[in-house]
């Protein structure tokens, strides 16, 4: 039998290693945007998903490394994205190598740690080389190109388009791009969070945006190394889901954010109310904008069945 000192000495080795088998069994969702989307995605050579897409990686790559015992990254994650008619795209996913050694010094080795767990990536277009002309003339100077804004969440806006939203609080994310790099970019006048993709895009993220009920101007602007200015201005309408009867105070609200009227009327039909209305609830329902309509479906809805 072991002395009780040497039988918890293994206890606690056996514990260690238990829980480092556990990390290494388990993996974390790793989620990969381009834009455009529809990228062949290669993840250290082996082609595994097409943009928007998400890849496995073990836990342990994002934990730093305590003891001898512990998971590690043993190797760099390398990704590389092609698309028709775009040049492809290399990126490493990890930082490293991180040198780890014992309290002893005896145990040592190079480990790697991811850097995200969302990573969007900017397609450059390959441009089609020009035809020789047979009689060389001098041409101007092609003007430096402006900065492009794209954005991911929410997708597919337009400037000085109004896009739909029940979310709240919403991120705004995406790519701003310029060939002479990008130096800061803003959502409504705050600095946006920013991560460079390489020399010309950086991906940039907002903190999360409460929104009222109603129209919510968002204006971006992306300034690059020369100071230059971009904005891309847009209008978030936000209707809030409703679940279940509606309230005074919920149609109150709905009204002053400029919700439609008959949108309020077909969510009175549909879910009902859950108060009796009084001549100063009507009252106070027009006086917010509510239409005649919107008075009889309110009166339809608390009439006895």
């Amino acid at each position: 039998m072991l002395p009780p000192s040497l039988r918890a000495i293994c206890n606690i080795a056996i514990a260690i290693f238990l829980s480092s088998l556990s990390t290494l069994a388990s993996d974390k969702s790793v989620s990969i945007e381009s834009i455009p989307s529809g990228a062949q995605v290669e993840v250290n050579g082996n082609v595994t998903c097409t943009t928007p897409c998400s890849i496995r990686v073990p836990a342990h790559y994002f934990g730093k490394k305590h003891t001898a015992f512990s998971s590690h990254g043993s190797e760099p994650i390398r990704v590389r994205l092609t698309k028709q008619g775009f040049a492809p795209k290399n990126a490493d996913l990890t930082t490293g190598p991180i040198h780890w050694s014992s309290v002893t010094g005896v145990v040592g080795y190079d480990y790697y740690l991811m850097t995200s767990d969302h990573f969007t990536f900017q397609l450059d277009a390959v441009g089609v080389a020009p035809v020789a002309a047979s009689s060389p003339e001098l041409k101007p100077p092609a003007p430096p190109s402006s900065t492009a804004i794209v954005l991911a969440s929410p997708s597919g806006v337009s400037p000085n388009q109004t896009i739909e939203s029940n979310e709240s609080p919403l991120v705004i994310r995406g790519v701003a791009t310029d060939s002479a790099g990008i130096l800061l970019v803003t959502v409504n006048g705050s600095a946006a969070n920013m991560r460079p993709q390489n020399t010309q895009a950086t991906e940039f993220w907002s903190d999360p945006l409460q929104l009222k009920p109603g129209d919510t101007p968002i204006e971006i602007t992306a300034s690059n190394s020369a100071h230059v200015e971009t904005k891309l201005a847009f209008t978030l309408h936000y209707a809030p889901k409703v679940a279940g009867p509606l309230t005074l105070q919920q149609i109150i609200s709905l009204l002053q954010g400029d919700v439609p009227s008959a949108r309020i009327q077909k969510l009175v039909k549909d879910r009902g109310i859950q108060f009796t209305p009084t001549t100063d609830d009507l009252n106070e329902i027009r006086h917010a904008g509510g239409t005649a309509e919107l008075i009889h479906a309110i009166q339809r809805a608390a009439s006895p069945k």
